[in-house]
């Protein structure tokens, strides 16, 4: 649920707001920086500035500074056309619209898939509020993380790339405190989105953080291929709709921010849900000009978000995918592409506690046999031929691999993984 807000005009409480309900009473300008907030400091409530409090700073960014990201989205007015070129596939953001969807067990399983493909691969922990990729690779706590880039210890994002135990995969850390706080001020996030395409890889994968805050959205928008991931469950099949959505209206937000009717009315959609958004928005839109209501139908076919539906009990339920499907299409008039679903696993939860990503565990287990085809078949795009020919090279290169964990006592031990069926026995 978004946090609410309670602040004082002209002396008296008022409330509770979310964001989007303050972005409003700010460009009416009866909020800004200097306006109380009240919020919990320690173990008490105390009236703060605006200014002073993470998640609202972003509401007090100059046009100057939401052009900055203009220019990451490509989606401003004058650039349009930017927008509509073919991007490169580098960089992949993988969100949820909650957690406990396996949305981090699945990003770094694609990028060991990628890096066996040959590829060099660098993972990005963009979970700022609970970093912890490294320990899915068995790795301690990183002594490099983003924290060292974003304050300047070090100028080149590279720099803070650490190796794993598996060939051409790399990590970049959020642990360590990284940015001090789960919400990086707007310079910070800036900082980031704009060195991803600066990182030294074939390819680069974004584990973001669950939930729809501005800054999920804006790393999500910010990769050339958005993967959503959810569960079958009717309410998470809705969360993952609903993320989609609400991405939609952020990047839509920027391209008309000079108009505020219309992002107040984007801000009234996000916040009451209507079902008859598209049309509704795009009355408003007409009135603008033609040339604006291309650059919207452009922009709508040109987000085209994915979805996979993780942690499948039976085959019956991955038609549950669908409906995100059709409401997109219905709905918002935007394609949401279902890549495939992921089957449950045991030996993915067994995994997990041995600290050994599940498809080295065990590449032939049902949830290590839907990755490869999601990633082979549906998002790489090869043969039939090709994609049989490769997914058993994987295997059987993933099943003669050496994988180096870290032990709890901080040094290493070698664990063999074949063959998979068999517990790893370590080798002191």
């Amino acid at each position: 649920m978004e946090k609410k807000w309670y602040v004082k005009i002209d002396g008296e409480q008022v409330g509770p707001f979310i964001i989007e309900d303050l972005s409003r009473l700010k460009r009416q300008g009866k909020f800004d920086q200097n306006t109380p907030v009240w919020v919990k400091i320690g173990n008490k409530f105390d009236w703060v500035k605006a200014s002073e409090i993470t998640p609202l700073q972003d509401l007090f960014h100059s046009i100057q500074d939401e052009e900055e990201l203009d220019g990451i989205f490509e989606d401003a007015p004058d650039s349009i056309g930017q927008l509509l070129d073919k991007r490169e596939d580098k960089v992949w953001s993988f969100a949820s619209g909650k957690g406990g969807v396996g949305k981090t067990l699945l990003a770094s399983a694609c990028a060991i898939v990628l890096a066996k493909l040959g590829k060099r691969v660098v993972i990005v922990d963009l979970d700022l509020g609970g970093s912890n990729m490294h320990t899915i690779f068995g790795l301690p706590q990183p002594t490099s993380t983003l924290d060292d880039f974003i304050s300047k210890k070090t100028r080149n994002i590279n720099d803070v790339c650490i190796k794993t135990p598996v060939e051409n995969l790399f990590l970049i850390s959020g642990i360590g405190g990284c940015l001090g706080y789960a919400n990086p001020k707007h310079v910070q996030k800036i900082k980031i989105i704009s060195k991803l395409r600066e990182i030294k890889a074939d390819y680069v994968l974004l584990d973001i953080g669950a939930g729809s805050s501005y800054n999920e959205l804006d790393f999500f928008l910010a990769a050339d291929r958005q993967i959503i991931v959810t569960c079958p469950e009717p309410s998470s099949i809705q969360d993952g709709y609903n993320f989609a959505k609400t991405a939609l209206y952020r990047k839509l937000r920027y391209f008309f921010k000079r108009h505020p009717d219309i992002v107040d009315f984007l801000d009234q959609l996000r916040q009451e849900g209507y079902v008859s958004d598209m049309n509704a928005l795009l009355s408003k839109i007409f009135t603008l000009g033609p040339d604006y209501i291309e650059n919207f139908g452009k922009i709508l076919k040109n987000y085209s978000p994915q979805l996979i539906v993780n942690m499948v009990m039976e085959k019956e339920e991955a038609k549950e995918g669908f409906a995100a499907v059709i409401a997109a299409k219905k709905l918002l008039n935007i394609d949401l592409h279902y890549l495939g679903f992921i089957y449950f696993d045991l030996e993915v939860r067994k995994s997990t506690k041995e600290l050994i990503p599940f498809i080295l565990k065990n590449p032939q287990s049902r949830a290590s046999v839907c990755t490869f085809s999601i990633l082979c078949d549906r998002i790489l795009k090869m043969t039939p031929s090709e994609s049989s020919q490769q997914k058993k090279v994987l295997s059987e290169q993933i099943q003669k691999t050496l994988y180096r964990t870290a032990a709890q006592k901080g040094h290493y031990n070698e664990l063999s993984l074949y063959p998979p069926t068999k517990p790893a026995q370590p080798t002191l």
